[in-house]
């Protein structure tokens, strides 16, 4: 039965953790900003931290399907594409839309944080 109950928390830890990094990107810009003046050079710091493990979280993925649309140096030289290229490039604009829309917030509590640290 322990383990049971462990398991289960484990779920909801990450499926709960796996939820934060989407609300992550769609937090509204202004939101953000209003936060990042609230909060101290610790909790600024962490959330930058969060922000960077979401980030670096994508970077297998958008490499992956830069690999299967033939985006590396070989794929360019071979002229090659796979017959889901239209798929594969729409999942691939969402992927760098994400990562735009993340690197955009982490930034507003980065300099944030570089102005508590300043002051």
């Amino acid at each position: 039965m322990r383990k049971h109950f462990m398991v289960l928390m484990m779920v909801v830890l990450a499926g709960s953790f796996m939820g934060c990094k989407k609300s992550l990107e769609e937090k509204p810009v202004d939101e953000v900003k209003e936060e990042a003046q609230q909060m101290s050079a610790e909790e600024l710091q962490e959330k930058v931290n969060e922000y960077q493990a979401a980030l670096e979280a994508k970077k297998p993925e958008i490499e992956k399907l830069q690999k299967e649309l033939g985006k590396g140096l070989s794929g360019m030289l071979s002229g090659d594409k796979p017959e889901n290229a239209e798929e594969l490039e729409a999942e691939l604009t969402e992927l760098q839309a994400s990562v735009k829309a993340l690197e955009e917030r982490m930034a507003i509590y980065a300099n944030e944080l570089k102005k508590k640290q300043a002051s």
